[in-house]
């Protein structure tokens, strides 16, 4: 029998995933101290502060979905952070899905079972989607909190998790008449930028989350307090990614309008996916 050869260009990409990450974080220490930050809530989240309340079968499944989106994320984060920023997306949009189903199945053990068995057969699979598809399932009051969550899981769906010219954006250069040549990383450039979009996608997740399962805390006003120091090294990180953009010349609004609440793009990208699935009469 002979022996399996391995191609060493295999090694060669293991090892820039880990080459390019730390370059990265190194090169942004406000970018790596948010992720540690966002990271240790999930933690916080699903470790010590979620409990079981009543026993019930949702709340069980509940549990394992809160690490189902911290996991989903980090990969993400690790994706996004080697230069895969479409991988990362993908990763990042599992997470909004957990955390999507897992607030639909808040209190129903009815529709805890149709999500563990969706897979089973057609029917069941059809009933999984006339109760769970995103965003089509979320867009009434009970779910105006996901608004965030929504409008990226759709951006995630269009830059990531399709096979369509939008997910190689970032993969070829332009610069060269007449040829194609493609990299398998992204341009160095927009990494920090992707990384920062998937960091604060998972505060959104973190705060849907604590939304809606705040009575299962123990201690939520704790919890509360730690998600306002989560989203302060958060703006640091945008106002250091922002001042990379902008080669050092930031703009005062901007900062401003980091600490603002408002979020008027995420508003409009809301109503424009809105739009698309719910009909005015």
């Amino acid at each position: 029998m002979e022996e399996t050869k391995i191609n060493p260009s295999l090694f060669k990409h293991l090892e820039a995933i880990k080459t390019n990450s730390e370059n990265m974080f190194n090169a942004f220490p406000q970018l790596y101290l948010s992720v540690e930050s966002v990271s240790d809530m999930f933690d916080q989240f699903f470790v010590e502060q979620f409990q079981q309340l009543k026993g019930e079968p949702w709340e069980a499944s509940v549990h394992k979905m809160i690490f189902g989106a911290h996991s989903s994320w980090l990969q993400g984060i690790i994706m996004t952070s080697a230069g895969f920023n479409e991988t990362g997306l993908i990763c990042v949009r599992r997470g909004i899905e957990y955390v999507c189903y897992s607030l639909k199945i808040k209190n129903s053990n009815e529709k805890n079972i149709i999500w563990l068995d969706r897979g089973l057969d057609d029917d069941k699979s059809k009933l999984f989607s006339n109760k769970f598809s995103i965003p089509s399932k979320y867009f009434t009051e009970k779910y105006l909190h996901l608004k965030a969550l929504l409008v990226w899981h759709d951006y995630a769906s269009t830059f990531g998790a399709h096979g369509n010219f939008a997910t190689l954006v970032g993969k070829w250069d332009s610069s060269i008449k007449d040829k194609v040549r493609m990299s398998f990383h992204d341009d160095r450039e927009g990494v920090p930028i992707s990384t920062g979009v998937a960091i604060r996608i998972g505060s959104f997740m973190i705060k849907a989350l604590y939304e809606d399962f705040k009575e299962q805390l123990r201690e939520p006003k704790i919890f509360e307090d730690k998600i306002s120091l989560m989203l302060d090294i958060i703006n640091k990180a945008r106002i250091e990614v922002l001042n990379f953009d902008s080669k050092g010349k930031t703009n005062y609004k901007d900062i401003i309008a980091i600490y603002g609440k408002d979020e008027p793009a995420i508003d409009e990208m809301y109503d424009k996916l809105k739009s698309k699935y719910v009909k005015v009469i």
